[in-house]
């Protein structure tokens, strides 16, 4: 018997060279199967190189709620995204496009199958830089928050400054809340995210 072993750098690169050859983009989920975010499912789907829209959202969300509802036995009340891989640019295009699937998506699984829904893009790249004055210029500290005064006022939206940098600027992580249908508040969503920091 010959047994294998392949290291997580070496599937990496097999899996960096064969999507490579087909010129194919990634598009992945991670959903939480309990209150306690210690139980994940999780899922890959493989569509044309460069596109930012996914195309098996519906069936990706399904197999979530699905598994979630399996596990559980209840379907999920609450239903919190964060979207990534959006720019600004685009945001309409997930309101047009992704956010009808994911009504259609509670329709199939069950008539009358409504929960709510929280979906927050993440955008990374982003030009916006923060200061804070000390005597001198300085960074923000970790979990820094700003959302007014540069922020998009056709959506609901903060920066967060989520890491401490010794040298040169940090860069502010931008969240846009494209759609909220839950009880969730801007303010809350703020807690939130700065609780998942420590």
């Amino acid at each position: 018997m010959l047994i294998t072993l392949i290291t997580a750098q070496s599937m990496y690169r097999l899996l960096v060279s064969l999507l490579s050859a087909y010129r194919a983009s990634v598009a992945s989920m991670c959903a939480t199967m309990n209150a306690q975010y210690n139980s994940y499912f999780s899922l890959v789907s493989y569509q044309a190189s460069g596109q930012e829209l996914v195309d098996n959202l519906q069936t990706m969300i399904k197999q979530a709620v699905l598994r979630f509802q399996a596990l559980n036995r209840i379907l999920p009340a609450n239903i919190v995204i964060y979207r990534d891989g959006v720019g600004e640019g685009q945001l309409g295009a997930v309101l047009e496009v992704e956010l009808p699937k994911l009504d259609a998506v509670c329709d199939s699984v069950q008539a009358g199958y409504k929960p709510n829904v929280c979906v927050i893009v993440v955008q990374k790249r982003v030009s916006a830089r923060f200061a804070q004055v000390k005597g001198q210029l300085a960074n923000p500290p970790p979990g820094a928050i700003v959302d007014n005064g540069v922020v998009n006022t056709d959506f609901p939206n903060f920066y967060m400054v989520a890491q401490h940098v010794n040298q040169g600027t940090t860069t502010p992580t931008h969240y846009v809340v494209i759609k909220n249908s839950s009880a969730l508040k801007v303010h809350s969503l703020h807690l939130f995210e700065t609780l998942n920091l420590t």
